[in-house]
């Protein structure tokens, strides 16, 4: 859901977005917006269009952070997850 100030209004996702549950999100002034959740599902909002991605170790992906300072997104997840711009590190 998107809330405009005034209204909320339903959003949706690119291509069938198979997870049990999508865990967290995080945005910018700029209009992009990350949302991560179960199954390594990782959505992408650049202002106009969603992307999908799906980080190969499929574990849940339990939170996302925005850096303005660094223009960095920080992921975290089960069994060590941390993705960091795309990255993976454990």
């Amino acid at each position: 859901m998107h809330y405009d100030g005034t209204t909320w209004s339903p959003v949706v996702p690119p291509g069938p977005v198979i997870v049990s549950a999508l865990r967290a999100v995080t945005g910018n002034l700029g209009g992009e917006v990350w949302i991560v959740g179960d199954g390594g599902a990782i959505l992408y909002y650049d202002g106009k269009h969603w992307a999908r991605w799906q980080d190969p170790s499929a574990v849940a992906l339990r939170g996302v952070w925005f850096d303005a300072a660094t223009s960095g997104t920080w992921i975290v997840g089960d069994q060590g997850t941390i993705l960091h711009s795309g990255q993976a590190t454990k």
